[in-house]
């Protein structure tokens, strides 16, 4: 298990790409996901490798506004890239329900500039 106690933006280069939503690589990236879950279930582990693989192809950032560093998806979009990713595994999904909901509300705060720095932090 890892852990992060740096901020993204020490992790991420800003010029890393964002995973864009309909994408081979969006897709690629959640049938990886899916797969590594299943092999961890089925050995008996916890699915933090592919809680690492979200965080490892940025698909914890498809919300986030593309001059953010995100894939700058839509709600509804984003809904279908959930659907999808519940297809291939719905507890990593539902794991990931609290991370989505954060950087949406995070989006809404009064003041943006300090929701942008947060949002740093959250992927």
């Amino acid at each position: 298990m890892t852990t992060r106690s740096t901020a993204a933006a020490d992790l991420i280069p800003n010029d890393a790409p964002g995973l864009r939503f309909g994408t081979k690589a969006m897709h690629d990236a959640i049938a990886a996901i899916g797969r590594c879950a299943k092999e961890c279930k089925l050995a008996g582990r916890s699915i933090h490798q592919a809680i690492d693989l979200v965080r490892e192809s940025r698909l914890g950032a498809i919300r986030v506004p593309i001059a953010d560093g995100g894939g700058g998806c839509s709600v509804r979009e984003f809904f279908s890239m959930l659907m999808e990713l519940a297809d291939a595994d719905a507890d990593v999904a539902h794991i990931l329900r609290a991370h989505y909901w954060f950087l949406d509300s995070t989006f809404k705060c009064n003041t943006f500039r300090t929701g942008r720095r947060t949002l740093r932090s959250a992927f």
